[in-house]
């Protein structure tokens, strides 16, 4: 049993070498492949993460090859069966190895000579290159795992700031920690934001985005990664501020309707500040007095302005609950009510002067308020954003696009003809219809041209969508056809 028992050591000793070589590489290589993957991703993990999973990739792979290839005696027998040609000789040998018989003695005498005669490659070391190629493996990609962060870290394309052809897909990593006078700073900038007249729907939402900011920057290894964070803010303090100014899209709508007072009040609407919208505002309801030297068209030039104003007002698609909007519909109505028929003959352009200024004078209240609320969440915003830009250092090409500003109408050949309303559309006189259709009055029921009960119709109809009365689909057909008749014109 001598030589059977060496043999068995032998191979046994093979089988561990091997097995460890292969775990040991299968380890070290899924260890290095998972943190080379992280990194390349920008995926922050624990370094013993990889060193656990490593061990235990390595130690799995291990057990199961010294498994296979452990020389167990029945499993060697049977291969040494094999090998010798001999029938069942070896396992015989183990299946009697304490019996004395003499055929016995004799049979494992003749087994273990023919063992002993068994050429030394039979126990060597095979499969050297597996080995080698697992070894290599494993310190090509741990090499990888060190290098490939290196790079990242280290400058490239030329040599610091010259002109050189290197590489410049590999960016230098500029490091970023956060001071203890910028986080005071950030805090200040809350306060101010809190004690602020902004309004509260921005206002909640800005100073949301800038503790939001106060929270993370604090994590921020990187300058990228910084410049990344406050744009988002900067962008989320825009934001706040757009969701609920209504200026500039009224004004945009204002300045489509192609009428010349219309655009007057666009400019009045979209004032940056309370000393040019009164300037602006004055020059618009001064247009107005001048309807009094038109002498019966005045009537029909004004009934043109405010039909024009209602459909400016629901094609901006601000919601009718807006403060600026409720204003400018109460100035609205405030004007069509001095067009009464039991009074409207007998103004005198004196009179009608004064009525306008009047009418104007007691409006101008109402929408100066909300316009002024518009502009201090503007106001806050600006500073907000300029602060922010201050404290962690962006220039203007770190700044991103913000929203846009309304750039009054000013002169030109829009404002030359401001008493000139009749430019095709709706109306009577020498307005052009659409057609010659004839509908009723919906509150008189008399027959009128369509273009005169317009206004009506389209009333109720918006009235009825904010009220949720009208299908969504139905609504899409119905604002369709509203446009359509709002712009055809008879040839």
């Amino acid at each position: 049993m001598k030589n059977f028992n060496d043999i068995k050591r032998k191979l046994a000793r093979n089988a561990f070498l091997r097995s460890g070589i292969l775990g040991g590489s299968a380890g070290v290589a899924s260890a290095s492949i998972g943190a080379l993957v992280c990194e390349l991703l920008k995926v922050k993990v624990e370094p013993w993460i990889f060193v656990l999973g490593g061990i235990g990739l390595g130690a799995v792979v291990f057990g199961t090859l010294l498994l296979c290839l452990y020389p167990f005696e029945r499993k060697l027998a049977r291969k040494l069966d094999d090998e010798l040609g001999r029938e069942e000789r070896v396992q015989t040998m183990l299946e009697f190895a304490s019996d004395e018989k003499e055929m016995s003695v004799l049979q494992r005498k003749d087994t273990e000579a023919r063992l002993a005669a068994l050429p030394a490659t039979y126990t060597q070391f095979k499969r050297i290159w597996q080995c080698i190629a697992a070894v290599c493996l494993a310190v090509a990609t741990c090499a990888s795992a060190v290098v490939v962060p290196m790079l990242g870290k280290g400058s490239t394309g030329g040599g610091g700031n010259g002109d050189g052809g290197g590489d410049s897909s590999i960016q230098t990593v500029i490091p970023f920690e956060v001071s203890t006078a910028q986080l005071v700073a950030l805090r200040e900038l809350i306060e101010y934001v809190q004690d602020s007249g902004m309004q509260d729907e921005p206002k909640t939402a800005t100073v949301a985005a800038l503790e939001d900011l106060l929270e993370k920057i604090v994590d921020v290894e990187a300058h990228s990664e910084m410049l990344v964070l406050v744009s988002g803010t900067i962008v989320a303090v825009d934001a706040a501020t757009e969701a609920k100014n209504t200026g500039y899209e009224l004004a945009t709508a204002f300045e489509k309707a192609e009428a010349a007072t219309l655009r007057k009040l666009a400019n009045a609407v979209g004032a940056t500040d309370i000393e040019r919208f009164t300037d602006q505002y004055v020059k618009f309801w001064e247009a107005f007095k001048e309807y009094g030297e038109q002498g019966a068209t005045a009537k029909d030039t004004i009934e043109t302005f405010s039909t024009r104003l209602q459909i400016a007002l629901a094609m901006s698609q601000v919601d009718g609950a807006d403060e600026l909007v409720q204003a400018l519909k109460a100035l609205n109505e405030a004007v069509v009510k001095e067009l009464d028929p039991s009074t409207f003959g007998y103004y005198t352009q004196e009179s009608w002067a004064n009525r306008m200024e009047t009418v104007f004078g007691t409006c101008q209240g109402p929408i100066a308020n909300a316009m002024n609320k518009q502009i201090v969440n503007n106001d806050v915003r600006d500073y907000t954003i300029d602060k922010l830009c201050e404290i962690f250092g962006l220039d203007d090409a770190n700044v991103p696009p913000l929203s846009q500003d309304y750039t009054p109408t000013t002169g030109g050949e829009d404002d030359k003809d401001d008493s000139n309303l009749n430019d095709g559309g709706l109306g009577t006189g020498d307005v052009n219809y659409g057609s010659n259709e004839l509908i009723y009055d919906p509150e008189t029921g008399e027959l009128k041209p369509y273009g005169e009960v317009f206004a009506k119709y389209y009333a109720i109809y918006t009235d009825a969508v904010h009220q949720g009365k009208i299908d969504p689909n139905l609504e899409k057909i119905l604002q369709a056809y509203f446009d359509m008749l709002a712009t055809n014109k008879k040839e």
